[in-house]
């Protein structure tokens, strides 16, 4: 039995890296389009049961193609995959008729639901009747930048990874791979754009988010250091007090944000800021 067609398109700042989810192939035989000037062209003569937008960080001009895309053929499920978790952008891509838009790495139970609703979607084909298009437009978010990032910006995902996972166990190399790099080039990449290693990068910001936490009273050392991301208290109270100057237990209150900010400029964090879009988004959410 032939398996339904599925459209793979990497829309990456980064190199594509060529990785279709191992769930996808085995279920459909898979398309991945180098240009998307054939794209119309290649749905009307394969009808794929489904397209793939794979996104790190979607700039207009890509989003603007994703909406495009449906809006020319309602009827074929398309679906976002994206670093980016925003839910002004995920609202975009469900009104602009989104089968799903997935947060990468992506969940496999996630995955798999989405695979059965297309395989449901694909059987029930030849049955249904033509859709018309979502009259509501809605705007793309204006959270979303203009163009694509530049190159140092291909550490973008890195960043936004510890902003979401900083409580859990980090692997380098698998944050490398959200960049489209090796651990060895992710690791050169990131030392010569920030003037530390990743590793270095983690511990401060686990860090600075513990100086957010042990301003309330209510909490202990131990709580704060596991729920940034340490599993050892003593080496937590060595780390912390290493940026921060003091140990946690002398942390209050009386520590406000503007110490916060002192930590930062000591560490050379100041460097990182300019880095980025994600990074200057990052720096400023510490002072709200």
């Amino acid at each position: 039995m032939n398996k339904p067609a599925l459209f793979w398109i990497e829309q990456l700042a980064a190199p594509p890296s060529n990785e279709v989810p191992a769930i996808l192939v085995e279920n459909f035989s898979i398309r991945s389009i180098a240009s998307v000037d054939v794209l119309d062209k290649l749905i009307v003569d394969v009808r794929p049961a489904c397209i793939f937008f794979d996104f790190d960080y979607p700039d207009r001009r890509r989003l603007s193609y994703f909406a495009n895309v449906k809006n020319r053929f309602p009827s074929i499920p398309i679906v976002m995959m994206t670093v980016q978790h925003s839910e002004s952008l995920a609202v975009w891509a469900y009104r602009h008729g989104a089968l799903d838009y997935l947060i990468k790495p992506v969940d496999d139970g996630e995955l798999s639901k989405c695979v059965d609703r297309i395989l449901e979607i694909a059987a029930l084909q030849s049955k249904q009747q033509s859709r018309n298009a979502n009259l509501f437009k809605p705007p793309i978010p204006s959270d979303v930048p203009n163009a694509a990032r530049t190159k140092n910006e291909r550490l973008s995902p890195a960043i936004f990874f510890v902003q979401q996972n900083y409580s859990q166990r980090i692997y380098s190399d698998a944050v490398a791979r959200l960049c489209g790099m090796s651990a060895s080039h992710f690791s050169r990449e990131f030392k010569q754009a920030y003037d530390m290693t990743f590793q270095e990068f983690l511990l401060r910001y686990r860090v600075r988010q513990a100086c957010r936490q042990l301003q309330r009273s209510d909490v202990s050392v131990a709580d704060v250091a596991y729920n940034v991301g340490f599993t050892d208290p003593s080496y937590f109270t060595r780390v912390f007090k290493r940026y921060a100057g003091v140990a946690p237990s002398s942390y209050t209150a009386a520590n406000d944000d503007t110490f916060v900010e002192q930590i930062v400029t000591q560490n050379g964090e100041d460097k990182m800021t300019s880095s980025s879009q994600i990074v200057r988004s990052l720096a400023t959410s510490f002072r709200h």
